[in-house]
């Protein structure tokens, strides 16, 4: 899933950014099979029109993902968001176990309100999970 921002801090542009790394760095890791883009966006479409929704939007809540994970006969969900308070910020990922619809493991690391920092928050993060 994409990566949120509760903050506003990040433009569109690194969070995609942001987000491709992630997916880069866990599937590089060959301990999840990272789910391909296109086939998580066409099956977000399928489940917009299933809803009767009118417009395409982005599936970031709880209550979207669950289902899109099913939809993707995947077994687990990451969850990622960046909070911000001050210029201290927090990026926190959860893996949510679709079955048990339940966190099943994560981790978090601050830094700096920064792309830099982020990034380097990133790598920490992918070292707990894989831990």
């Amino acid at each position: 899933m994409d990566i949120q921002d509760n903050s506003g801090a990040f433009s569109p542009r690194d969070l995609l950014n942001a987000t491709e790394i992630l997916r880069g760095r866990l599937s590089s890791s060959g301990r999840f099979a990272v789910v391909d883009k296109s086939r998580q966006e066409a099956k977000l479409r399928t489940l917009v029109k299933q809803s009767k929704r009118d417009s395409y939007l982005a599936c970031v809540d709880e209550a979207c993902q669950i289902p899109l994970g099913k939809a993707l006969a995947a077994d687990i969900v990451l969850r990622s968001t960046i909070s911000c308070l001050g210029d201290g910020c927090q990026f926190a990922v959860e893996l949510i176990d679709l079955a048990m619809e339940a966190a099943v493991g994560g981790g978090s690391a601050d830094f700096d309100k920064s792309p830099s920092g982020l990034s380097a928050a990133m790598r920490s993060v992918v070292r707990q999970i894989l831990d």
